[in-house]
């Protein structure tokens, strides 16, 4: 089975939501938009993200190829848009949307009181077993991140020729799982990893023994619980 070169994780840009809490109270959460401060975070994320792949498609001396995979929520199209425009635009990169990489659902409409104590609440409990009113919990949103890393490999598997560069426009919390999901890792070592920044990437790189290494470092609160074997030395 061919594999991709790299497997690229950007959370979207700033949103309305990081800055203002108290619009989950009137506007439903997968339509909340960028900022334009977000909009400049992802227009930088995809200078980047050009720069990489341009870098090894000359050491390779072949143009590689890319798709976008990204969360239906407004706030993560909008990040692609603006990913997009170093590539030829929307319209002239391979995108589509996949609903199992969305954000977490907190459930419905989101009193800023309400949503501050769960937060607290989760806090205590453990963000991967806690369930929101209404809504989901880490390991609902595992279960179906597992669904979408299986049909990504078959994906792999079936196309001769797949893309050389396969980048997911997703969410903090949903790429964090996804990691988890890939490398295998325990719930506590998903505890201890803090949330990517807006449009950060976390750079998944094929390595000669066929497996996947992740480019960098992660954020963690016990880098002891992060096994080291995941990542480019």
């Amino acid at each position: 089975m061919k594999k991709p070169k790299r497997i690229i994780l950007i959370r979207h840009g700033e949103s309305e939501g990081n800055i203002n809490p108290c619009i989950y109270a009137t506007k439903p959460d997968n339509q909340i938009e960028l900022t334009e401060e977000g909009k400049k975070q992802a227009l930088h994320a995809g200078a980047k993200l050009k720069q990489i792949i341009e870098e090894s498609s000359k050491k390779s001396g072949k143009p590689e190829s890319i798709q976008f995979i990204i969360s239906p929520y407004k706030r993560s199209i909008q990040t692609f848009e603006q990913l997009a425009v170093y590539f030829g635009g929307k319209d002239h990169v391979s995108h589509k949307e996949d609903a199992r990489i969305r954000e977490l659902d907190f459930g419905n409409f989101q009193s800023p009181s309400e949503i501050q104590y769960r937060m607290l609440e989760r806090k205590k409990f453990g963000s991967f077993y806690y369930r929101f009113p209404q809504g989901e919990s880490g390991a609902d949103v595992y279960d179906r991140v597992s669904g979408f890393v299986g049909s990504l490999m078959r994906d792999f598997s079936v196309k001769r020729k797949p893309f050389d560069n396969y980048v997911l426009v997703s969410h903090g919390l949903t790429c964090r799982l996804f990691l988890m999901r890939y490398f295998h890792w325990t719930v506590d070592t998903f505890h201890s990893l803090q949330n990517l920044d807006n449009c950060e990437m976390v750079i998944m790189e094929l390595q000669e023994s066929g497996k996947y290494k992740i480019k960098g470092s992660l954020k963690s609160d016990d880098p002891s619980k992060v096994p080291k074997k995941d990542f480019v030395v």
